[in-house]
């Protein structure tokens, strides 16, 4: 990065621990570090980029401790959120975005007022870093000779919240699962059979109960107070027409209709058949009668 500087910032490796970066970082744009320029250092983990690294700032600057590790969304200590992708450069940008947010006693964060920053921003120029014995001022005339950079990704937001490793406030009421009505099942009713003695187009017998096995119909209510309206009598629904009755001595077996004749009716047509009998007889013999009455009078 020192061989392609930019407006934002410079990061260079020692010369004998490349796991380990410095770099100076101008102050972000319409703020009170606006004019300040804060040397700060980047360790890189064993397994980097697979891992963030730690951030620490050295120059004063009134919003983080120095020599301490800041708490970004994209460092060490939130390892979830890191891509591979991702580089120095992410790293840079996202803490001078996050130098213009408010600590609210966040981890590393300190909280100056803004006249003291803008004082400090002021006297990082003459800033002597401990660890990188370069000048700080060729460093700026370096960002100040170089083109601003386009950040074409976006990283996550650092909070606050975050910084500070707080959880989000839960509801402590546990909450029942979420339980989808299920829609009565309906069961097919299956027809109904009568009985092979009950004739067809007839209503069952109401099923009768012995004697010892009768219930007696529950106690009604008192009568309703005097003030209370007359309940109206239901209206009587229309009678069903009856089906056309069939005679009693007609059943069904089988798939046929069979008649059983009553004993009435066989001793009618007995006696209408000995009558018949008689009448014969009689008439016969009537006319062997007069028959023998006309050969009697012959000469």
């Amino acid at each position: 990065m020192q061989d392609s500087p930019c407006r934002e910032f410079v990061a260079q490796p020692l010369e004998d621990n490349v796991f380990e970066w410095l770099f100076t970082l101008r102050g972000p744009d319409e703020t009170e570090y606006e004019n300040g320029f804060y040397r700060g250092r980047l360790i890189l983990q064993s397994n980097y980029p697979f891992s963030p690294p730690d951030v620490e700032l050295l120059t004063p600057n009134g919003r983080f401790e120095l020599n301490k590790k800041i708490c970004l969304s994209i460092s060490s200590y939130h390892p979830e959120n890191w891509k591979p992708t991702w580089g120095i450069k992410t790293v840079l940008h996202a803490l001078r975005e996050f130098m213009s947010t408010p600590g609210n006693n966040a981890i590393g964060a300190i909280e100056y007022s803004k006249e003291r920053r803008k004082h400090l921003a002021q006297e990082s120029h003459h800033f002597e870093c401990p660890v990188l014995k370069v000048p700080i001022a060729d460093d700026i005339e370096l960002m100040n000779n170089s083109p601003a950079t386009v950040v074409t990704e976006k990283v996550p937001s650092s909070t606050d919240s975050t910084a500070q490793g707080a959880a989000a406030p839960t509801d402590p009421t546990p909450k029942s699962p979420e339980v989808t009505p299920k829609s009565p099942e309906v069961v097919p009713k299956s027809p109904e059979v009568a009985p092979a003695d009950q004739p067809l187009g007839t209503a069952p017998a109401p099923e009768t109960l012995p004697p010892d096995q009768e219930t007696t119909p529950a106690a009604q209510p008192d009568a309703p107070a005097a003030d209370a309206a007359p309940a109206q009598p239901a209206a009587a629904a229309p009678a069903a027409p009856a089906a056309p009755a069939r005679p009693a001595n007609a059943r069904t077996e089988g798939h046929g209709p069979v008649i059983v004749i009553q004993e009435s009716t066989i001793n009618n047509c007995i006696v209408v058949v000995v009558v018949a009998i008689l009448a014969i007889l009689a008439k016969k013999a009537y006319q062997g009668e007069w028959h023998m009455h006309l050969l009697a009078l012959r000469p």
